[in-house]
């Protein structure tokens, strides 16, 4: 059985503080003003981690006794056992079907999970139960049982499934998928320790979680007024900016241009946010550029562009701006970070933001007052050509396109009718923000 689950579990909240690192009393405090922007996620961090709270406090809340009848409700017992590495964290707990097991008929712990449909997880926990019998076990999936024999000693259960359904109800204990299916014990007590459920494939070593866990996602939404604490004492927040560029949020509205390009209309995917907001460029077919451009009024001196990118067939992409007779192109290689593969007329930077997506960005000096036009373009390979055959189906996920005065790219400040401004942040506590 196969498992797919997302990472949209839990909801990160804009005052969130690392749960590793310096005191909270020693991070500046801001409170944000003028606009929403999107900041990163303190504590969080890339590869696999445990999505499930609190099982260091397992089978407490948000693991619940379920039964297809009150009297099957599963007993735990008071106090801990010595788990696999002799630590007393291991809770016992007997089920009971008091008969033949039925798929109407079953005892079990339940935790309802948050997946994205179409992702594999990896449901795992630690057991100990009575050589020859069976527990049943459910993952992401969602739906069905898989016989999990026991063997006396304290094994590893591990369970890699897809998601069909956005809130998978996870279940550790009797039951069976089809009527036909061997009968597992009426009656079973077992040791149980360690519940986790981890995004993609393998065995990864259990992580204890508390009520503090890692942010799912790198980015925030963090609206004005919100008190904020930054994420490290050197991060004083941040001053003014704006994101010259109109409905940077909705790609498909005047203003935006596409040549050799579909902009599939919103929710193609999640953005570093979690939020299912981001835009899919998916080339045409046949030969040409694959782009989509925005233009803006603009005044001489430094911009800087910017956007996030993920690659969806695609690994790599190009920034333009021209103003005036000035022109900046950079290009950018979606399989690694540091700085841009090659840039003409400006400077690219690239930055691994988590989850599989970049923000790649262009600094250049505008020419003079006029109108600055920024676009995105697929390229065909980290170094090939803008100008190439498409072949319908590749291209890249989009979100956050912003375009600001200034010689770097600042927090990404989502627009809609027209251009939005985001004040300096008001020191609460610590330094002013630059």
């Amino acid at each position: 059985m196969t498992i797919t689950h997302t990472a949209i579990l839990g909801i990160t909240l804009a005052v969130a503080a690392a749960a590793i690192g310096p005191s909270q009393d020693d991070l500046p405090l801001v409170r944000t003003r003028g606009a929403v922007s999107a900041r990163p996620a303190c504590g969080y961090r890339e590869g696999p981690f445990n999505l499930l709270p609190r099982s260091r406090a397992f089978p407490a809340d948000p693991w619940q006794a379920r039964a297809s009848a009150p009297e099957l409700l599963p007993r735990i017992e008071a106090g801990l056992h010595p788990g696999p590495d002799g630590v007393r964290d291991a809770v016992a707990v007997e089920f009971d079907t008091k008969g033949v097991p039925a798929p109407d008929r079953w005892s079990c712990l339940e935790l309802q999970a948050a997946a994205t449909p179409g992702t594999t997880y990896a449901f795992s926990f630690s057991v100990l139960g009575p050589e020859g019998s069976f527990l049943a076990a459910r993952g992401a999936a969602g739906a069905g049982y898989s016989r999990i024999p026991l063997n006396g000693r304290w094994q590893r259960v591990h369970l890699t499934e897809q998601a069909t359904d956005p809130a998978p109800r996870l279940r550790i204990g009797l039951g069976v998928h089809r009527p036909d299916e061997p009968v597992p014990s009426q009656s079973l007590r077992v040791l149980l320790r360690g519940p986790q459920l981890i995004e993609g494939r393998g065995i990864v070593a259990y992580e204890p979680t508390d009520a503090t866990m890692p942010p799912p996602w790198p980015l925030e939404l963090v609206p004005p007024g919100a008190l904020r604490r930054s994420c490290a004492p050197s991060d004083p927040g941040e001053g003014e900016a704006a994101n010259l560029l109109r409905w940077s949020t909705k790609l498909d509205k005047a203003g935006w241009q596409t040549r050799g390009l579909a902009i599939d209309a919103g929710q193609a995917g999640p953005s570093p946010t979690g939020m299912r907001d981001a835009w899919m460029a998916r080339e045409s077919k046949g030969p040409g550029p694959h782009q989509v451009s925005g233009s803006v009024a603009s005044t001489s001196g430094p911009c800087t562009a910017s956007v996030y990118v993920k690659p969806q067939g695609r690994n790599a992409v190009m920034l333009c701006v021209a103003s005036g007779d000035a022109l900046a192109e950079a290009r950018f290689d979606l399989t690694s970070d540091g700085t841009a593969t090659s840039s003409t007329g400006g400077a690219g930077r690239i930055e691994r933001v988590g989850q599989g997506w970049y923000r790649v960005a262009l600094t250049m000096d505008a020419a003079a007052d006029g109108e600055a036009t920024f676009s995105i373009a697929l390229l065909d390979a980290p170094a090939g050509q803008a100008d190439y055959a498409g072949d319908g189906t590749s291209g890249l996920l989009i979100w956050g396109p912003q375009l600001e005065t200034g010689p770097r790219a600042t927090s990404y400040i989502p627009t809609f009718f027209v251009p939005e401004t985001r004040e300096a942040d008001e020191p609460i506590r610590g330094p002013s923000p630059e």
